[in-house]
């Protein structure tokens, strides 16, 4: 089991991070999921997109590697969802 970490974003809560263990926390705009990897493959399994936007990746690496591509999930009335008009963006860093 892992616990991904939504921040609120303008309204939308998307993963910051990833917990394997507890993890809580007092910070308002925070949400927290349980579900395991194999659920979360299962939700870009079922997305229907060939290749993840922005990146050069097909939709294969993120179900091989979910955690790897959680930006790409939303949690939408308590359900993570993939989120179809979301565009990763070129690390300038």
């Amino acid at each position: 089991m892992v616990t991904l970490i939504f921040l609120d974003k303008n309204g939308t809560y998307r993963p910051s991070g990833w917990a394997r263990y507890g993890y809580s926390s007092e910070i308002k705009n925070e949400r927290t999921a349980a579900t395991s990897e194999d659920e979360l493959s299962d939700v870009f399994e079922q997305s229907g997109v060939v290749e993840l936007a922005g990146t050069d990746e097909p939709i294969e690496a993120a179900i091989e590697e979910p955690l790897r591509f959680r930006d790409f999930l939303i949690l939408e009335d308590g359900e993570i969802v993939f989120d179809d008009e979301y565009v990763r963006e070129e690390d300038t860093g």
